[in-house]
């Protein structure tokens, strides 16, 4: 098992956020961004992840009603609803395009006229009437050798085709439904050749040559290719891929515009409820072809209320609801506010495959399996929760199954806010604006416990991945750590100056992260209730709430201005590594584990790394054999340090000790107590060298005392001993000399 490493701060990348508020936008000519209109403002967004590259602020109150891009994209043509800049236009322009040249710029507007401008000129080149309403979509022919311009309105039924060369109406396509988007295809592309062989195929026509292809998309949802000379559909989609946003059969539903991808990289078709749809051509046998969706863009997002990682949902249309990816990824459960029923569906073929009926109220709360993933909870403002079974589903069922409940149990006083099932699927846990919280034991919902404690309502609850407790997020501004065995309140985390919303365990339970009303994200540690890290990324968005006063029995309507700042979705990755965040503003937060990135970037900024080292794999071998090396090398240092006042006070005791006992081998001789030893003359050289080197004065004075102290009377010879014995004495006495002591 690995090691467990405590987060320490997470890292906000660039956010998911609104980039499209309706009709007018751009692709560039590679395909890799497109400019949109959002408001009072121009967004430049990145194709591939939807990240906003750049924002033009548009200084016009009407908005933006007109985009158009050159083909070198060096240059991006806007018009205002109210403009009065192009002067041919006797109302709003309401479509632009640009011819393949860069020379000519098209327009059309509300007054029902097509005008032509020379861009360096600045002067209108054609003019033409015919259309019976608004023009909404215009297209020049991307071949620069056809002066070909194409034009579609909300006249209903027909594609009119203009020739600017002979200033002349030519043809009429009858399309039988009201267009939004019109795009034509470009000979010699991959495309162009199967509608080539289509037309073929027909028998009706040999020559190709002269056949003119475009597609149309409108308020049917479906995308539709055709023969201008003959005025037949070649090709039709079997169904629409456009979301519905409500249950009801008239909700809007269709295409607003379709673009043809450069270098043949597919079609994009934009929805009414501001989706961007990217279709691949996919070639089966005998030459038969069929548009693919591949790539879904959300470009307008109402307030996020609940996600899970990886899919990230939100609410539309102000129609507020809540969705849940199954761990199985395979099959996810949709529940909506103010809606008493629950969808089950294939995440893949989007299909819904499971509905469950018998609530009485709103559902407010769903929680799915986590271990044997064949069931889920719901929880509704009926104040019930209702165990159903998702066994015998079937993915390719023509006909959603009925989802009947094999527990039900009255829960709650108030509505259910959140529910959670335990690691083993032995418990479900469920939060309620009761202020009160309770444990039931799976499959019979069987009370276990009541947590009470809190003082305003709850919003999130969550079982601990390691321990026998839940973790409770309150409208009290407080978070509680709850035991399941009898009840009792663990711990409170304060810290919060508002209503907490959600809050998920982190790194096996040792931390959490919380959301709540004041916008901010907080990073805890369980052991020691520390808050070691805080983030404020999410922006307030002004909204206005209507509430009605009863004074003296009439109804009176205050409205108020308030912000937004609430953090209601909150989503844990799988490993802890990354979660993210959803809230009022419509932005989705991605956070990401920096805490070893951190410490590695410090170091690289410590020992000066030039930033042109930064893609060498050299580079990159060499940071990382330093960064561990330097670890052990700092390892070894404090180990070292810990040692070396130890070692000096050995050392000095020692040498203590060894000067100690010079002195009283000194004082022993000169007590006559003790005969010299006749090898002293064998002494160790070295210790002769260091005993002259410390003290040769102190020797000479020693030798003058000897001598003075000698008795003046003369002894009798002794020629028994030998005299040589007397000058090694002496020679031994001299040889010692005082050391002085250490105190």
């Amino acid at each position: 098992m690995s090691s467990l490493q405590i987060k320490k701060n997470y890292r906000c990348v660039p956010s998911l956020q609104q980039f499209y508020s309706g009709v007018p936008f751009a692709v560039s000519s590679d395909g890799s961004f497109i400019a949109c209109s959002n408001g009072d403002a121009i967004k430049i967004v990145d194709s591939p992840n939807a990240s906003i590259k750049a924002s033009i602020e548009v200084d016009i109150d009407a908005g933006v009603t007109a985009l158009a891009l050159s083909p070198d994209d060096k240059f991006l043509f806007s018009a205002a609803g109210h403009s009065r800049l192009i002067r041919g236009h006797d109302g709003p322009v309401m479509a632009m395009a640009c011819h393949a040249s860069g020379g000519l710029l098209a327009t059309a507007g509300a007054d029902r006229k097509v005008l032509v401008w020379d861009v360096d000129g600045g002067f209108c080149t054609h003019y033409f009437k015919g259309h019976k309403d608004v023009v909404t979509t215009l297209m020049f022919h991307p071949d620069t050798n056809k002066t070909l311009l194409f034009s579609g309105s909300a006249d209903a039924t027909v594609v009119n085709l203009w020739d600017l060369h002979d200033h002349v109406f030519k043809m009429t396509t009858p399309t039988y439904e009201v267009l939004e988007g019109l795009c034509v295809v470009k000979s010699g592309t991959e495309l162009a050749s199967f509608l080539g062989s289509c037309n073929l195929q027909s028998g009706k026509r040999r020559d190709r040559s002269s056949s003119i292809y475009f597609i149309t998309v409108g308020e049917r949802g479906v995308v539709r290719m055709w023969d201008s000379e003959r005025a037949v559909c070649l090709y039709e989609q079997k169904s629409s891929d456009v979301t519905v946003s409500s249950d009801t059969d008239d909700s809007p539903r269709g295409f607003t515009a379709a673009v043809i991808l450069p270098l043949d990289q597919g079609l994009l078709c934009v929805t009414v409820d501001h989706q961007f749809l990217f279709y691949s051509l996919v070639v089966h046998l005998e030459e038969k072809f069929e548009l693919m969706l591949c790539k879904r863009l959300v470009g307008y997002n109402e307030e996020i209320l609940d996600m899970r990682v990886p899919v990230v949902y939100n609410a539309v249309n102000s129609k507020f609801y809540f969705e849940v990816l199954a761990p199985n990824v395979s099959q996810f459960a949709l529940c909506r506010f103010k809606c008493i029923s629950v969808r089950l569906w294939n995440s893949e073929s989007i299909n819904c495959i499971g509905v469950g009926m018998g609530h009485m109220g709103g559902v407010g709360a769903v929680a799915f399996s986590k271990k044997w993933k064949n069931f889920f909870v719901s929880g509704s403002s009926d104040r019930t929760i209702k165990v159903r079974s998702t066994d015998g589903i079937s993915d390719d069922a023509d006909q959603p199954i009925n989802l009947k409940a094999k527990a039900v149990v009255a829960a709650h006083d108030k509505d259910i806010n959140s529910l959670a099932i335990a690691p083993n699927d032995t418990l479900v846990c469920s939060g309620s604006q009761d202020r009160t919280a309770c444990v039931w034991r799976l499959p019979d919902l069987v009370s276990v416990v009541v947590l009470k404690g809190h003082k305003r309502g709850i919003w999130s609850v969550e079982f601990s991945p390691v321990d026998q407790c839940v973790i409770i997020a309150s409208g009290d501004k407080t978070i509680k750590m709850w035991a399941i065995a009898n009840g009792s309140c663990l711990k409170t985390f304060e810290g919060h100056t508002s209503s907490v919303l959600r809050a998920s365990f982190l790194t096996r339970g040792t931390q959490f992260v919380s959301c709540g009303a004041d916008g901010l994200v907080k990073l805890w540690t369980v052991k020691t209730n520390e808050c070691i890290a805080t983030y404020d990324q999410h922006e307030d968005k002004l909204s206005k709430v209507e509430i009605w006063e009863d004074m003296n029995e009439k109804g009176t309507l205050v409205t108020y201005s308030m912000c937004l700042d609430l953090v209601w979705a909150l989503a844990i990755g799988r490993k802890t590594e990354m979660f993210a965040t959803g809230g009022g503003d419509a932005v989705v937060n991605l956070w990401y584990d920096s805490t070893a990135s951190d410490k590695v970037e410090a170091f690289r900024k410590e020992e000066g790394w030039q930033q042109s080292d930064r893609d060498s794999s050299e580079f990159l071998a060499r940071k990382k054999f330093i960064y561990l090396l330097s670890i052990f090398i700092r390892g070894i240092g404090e180990l070292l340090e810990g040692l070396i006042p130890y070692s000096q006070r050995h050392f000095s005791r020692i040498d203590r000790l060894v000067r100690s006992t010079f002195l009283l081998d000194y004082t022993l001789h000169g007590m006559s107590v003790i005969e010299p030893d006749t090898n002293a003359t064998e002494m160790n050289d070295a210790d002769n060298k260091l005993l002259v080197e410390k003290g040769d004065q102190e020797q000479e004075l020693t030798s003058e005392m000897l001598k003075e102290k000698a008795p003046s009377k003369k002894r009798k010879p002794n020629k028994s001993k030998d005299t040589s014995r007397k000058k090694v004495k002496g020679a031994a006495y001299t040889s010692l000399a005082p050391i002085p002591l250490k105190v």
